[in-house]
């Protein structure tokens, strides 16, 4: 028998699941009770390493309040030519980069584009001064 390995779109639908746990302030223990399961089952969805299959999908769904489609809207696969990485699904599904985003949407306009700036100093990538 040989080992199933993670797919992109079990990566994706991951990250999509938590993605939605985090803008409804949940955490995964939450979740798990809510599905039935262990927290460190909801983990394995998250990272990818489990696949989640159609009727525990279904119930992670209802539990997060939203569809079974959003879990695939933009996975990788559907579109052939589209093979860069959704950065906006990786961002948020890491609890720095949702918090960070959280934070972004608090400040004034200055203040964004100064943590603009710091991020792509700190990144290497200094900003272009604009004409």
């Amino acid at each position: 028998m040989t080992k199933r390995t993670q797919t992109p779109v079990d990566v994706y639908v991951g990250n999509r699941i938590r993605t939605r746990r985090h803008l409804l302030s949940m955490s995964q223990s939450d979740l798990a009770e809510k599905v039935g399961i262990t927290f460190q089952q909801i983990q394995k969805y998250e990272k990818g390493v489990n696949r989640c299959g159609g009727s525990r999908l279904a119930a992670i769904a209802t539990a997060l309040e939203t569809s079974v489609a959003f879990f695939f809207d933009g996975a990788p696969g559907h579109d052939v030519t589209d093979t860069a990485p959704d950065f906006t699904s990786v961002f948020l599904a890491n609890s720095r980069g949702f918090e960070l985003a959280r934070l972004f949407a608090g400040m004034n306009a200055a203040s964004q584009s100064a943590l603009i700036a710091t991020a792509e100093a700190l990144a290497g990538h200094p900003q272009e001064q604009a004409a």
